[in-house]
């Protein structure tokens, strides 16, 4: 099974934030998906990742979206 996993960040302080972080950061949420069985795999060729961005929120939180293709 192939998918498509978008990941968004919520923010309570607004300051500007280095993209490549989030980049680094996104690899223990994704083979958390995988250990959790919720993705098969986590190989490129099955998976694509989509960084939605970053967006003001009460308190700091992380959304994850998996869709199947």
């Amino acid at each position: 099974e192939n998918a498509e996993i978008i990941i968004a960040w919520g923010y309570a302080k607004q300051r500007l934030r280095d993209a490549d972080n989030f980049l680094a950061r996104s690899k223990p949420l994704i083979d958390g998906l995988t250990r959790a069985g919720v993705i098969v795999d986590d190989n490129a060729d099955r998976v694509t990742v989509d960084i939605a961005g970053f967006y003001k929120a009460q308190q700091n939180e992380t959304i994850i979206g998996v869709k199947e293709q």
